[in-house]
């Protein structure tokens, strides 16, 4: 399956890209995406990814759909 991954904040400049496209197993977990993520992009390995799917949090035990935000944590008040 192909998933389109969204980078926001200081993980795009880290990266040099605002997306990607990234061919992926059907039932990939959200955590399995974070490590797979880390691999690909070692400037995360040691951060703190907020995954979002169709615009709401997700947890690490959701299946990954075709379009997934990460950004770094987003604290305010």
């Amino acid at each position: 399956m192909k998933i389109r991954v969204r980078y926001f904040g200081r993980f795009a400049v880290e990266i040099g890209t605002y997306s990607e496209v990234l061919d992926v197993d059907t039932n990939l977990k959200v955590r399995d995406l974070i490590v797979l993520l880390k691999r690909l992009h070692p400037e995360l390995k040691n951060e703190i990814l907020e995954v979002s799917i169709d615009g709401k949090y997700a947890c690490d035990n959701m299946v990954v759909r075709e379009d997934v935000a990460i950004y770094p944590p987003i604290s305010g008040g």
